[in-house]
């Protein structure tokens, strides 16, 4: 029987005794599996969270249907074929690649079409970049609102300042779940909820839930500054528990889970432990004061005095979390990586117009980086996708330079 964690206790810890008690405190109870890798499960928002989905196979075709037409386009580049290397196309893809590994089953059985992997790219490609590139762009953007610092100030106060993970006070900082940057912004806010209805129908997160008071406060997570630096960067995701009949009541159980860039198979990379330490990058880990670091397995169970008055986080949004966390992961795996930049920057053939998904390309490039696919040497070349344009006649898929009179 593994031993419980009290990260925080309803008594508090000696350093927060001049808080008094905290409002909601943390109990983590560290797994005992088996460090070997764990594939997490589908879920369905707001439909029977987190039950195991059967067209396992289905997704696997996609994926790797998905796969071979970024191979075809690759076999085209080696052909030196004009205009071989659509970037925007293959961002496309990926991410398309990403949300297929947790879109929605009954979506998936119902739409037959959407089973040939060049239509799924046409229909939801575009769509699945657009989500992917506005979830990785807002997730370090900060919208300093009178409500959302002032939410955020009350938060942490609720939590004596401690992080739900390590327990530990200092430096903490309060998270959002949802981005902040997507939530404040009307038009950014409807045209990703419209999205998101594509993969999950009936998703219960709609414009008046991010619009309600209550929400600003149900939409943050007290965590240690290092771990709210990896959850910007996509690293982790909480799994939020279905509710036991055995849950004392104001309570919600979280699973943590390190996401991993070695597997894909049209299934969302689950890790025991963080990804291993490579050449390009140094460990990642998250160290706790109390107990052993944190691993796959690992939960979190929240406790609040008074679920009115200092509500818990939101499930709903911690769920869009866990399934876009895991969609950006499988979208940037190792094998989808030595694809994407197969040959280097010396093959890069630009074409009119530029992919506007800077954020999500970005992010690609970034772990390109990391795991070996880019030299290092070559990243300025690779970024300048998104800010250098071609003209319309350079059309001899030679690499296109700035045009010096724009």
């Amino acid at each position: 029987m593994s031993r419980p964690i009290a990260t925080t206790s309803p008594s508090g810890p000696s350093e927060a005794s001049k808080a008094g008690k905290p409002k909601i405190w943390a109990t983590r109870i560290p797994t005992t599996r088996v460090p070997d890798p764990v594939y997490g499960l589908v879920s369905i928002p707001g439909e029977g969270l987190f039950r195991q989905e059967p067209p396992m196979s289905m997704r696997r075709y996609l994926y790797h249907g998905l796969m071979d037409i970024v191979e075809q386009l690759q076999l085209n580049l080696i052909q030196r074929l004009p205009r071989a290397y659509r970037t925007r196309e293959y961002f496309e893809i990926a991410a398309a690649m990403g949300l297929v590994s947790v879109m929605d089953s009954a979506m998936l059985l119902n739409r037959a079409s959407s089973w040939n992997p060049n239509l799924f790219a046409v229909m939801f490609g575009p769509h699945a970049l657009n989500i992917l590139d506005r979830w990785v762009g807002a997730a370090t953007v900060q919208n300093n609102s009178k409500g959302t610092t002032n939410a955020q100030a009350e938060v942490r106060q609720w939590y004596n300042g401690r992080c739900v993970l390590t327990g530990e006070a200092e430096p903490t900082e309060t998270c959002h779940i949802f981005p902040n940057a997507i939530e404040t912004n009307p038009v950014f806010r409807t045209e990703f909820l419209n999205q998101l209805n594509m993969f999950w129908p009936n998703s219960q997160i709609d414009e008046a839930l991010l619009q309600s008071p209550a929400h600003e406060y149900a939409n943050l997570l007290v965590l240690r500054r290092d771990v709210g630096n990896l959850w910007d960067r996509h690293r982790f995701c909480l799994r939020p528990l279905d509710p036991d009949p055995s849950d004392l009541p104001g309570t919600l159980t979280l699973e943590f889970l390190w996401l991993s860039a070695d597997e894909g198979n049209g299934l969302a990379p689950f890790s025991h432990n963080p990804d291993p330490p490579s050449p390009w990058r140094g460990p990642i880990a998250i160290p706790c004061s109390d107990g052993p670091q944190m691993l796959s397995g690992d939960r979190i169970t929240l406790t609040t005095v008074n679920e009115t008055e200092y509500p818990l986080p939101s499930r709903l949004l911690l769920t869009l979390q866990y399934n876009l966390q895991q969609a950006l992961r499988a979208a940037s795996s190792r094998d989808v990586l030595a694809r994407l930049f197969l040959g280097g920057a010396e093959n890069l053939i630009w074409t009119e117009p530029f992919c506007p998904a800077e954020h999500f390309g970005r992010f690609l490039v970034e772990e390109g980086i990391t795991w070996g696919y880019i030299r290092e040497s070559e990243k300025d070349e690779w970024l300048a996708m998104f800010t250098t344009r071609v003209s319309d006649s350079d059309s001899d898929g030679s690499k296109g330079l700035p045009d010096e009179n724009k």
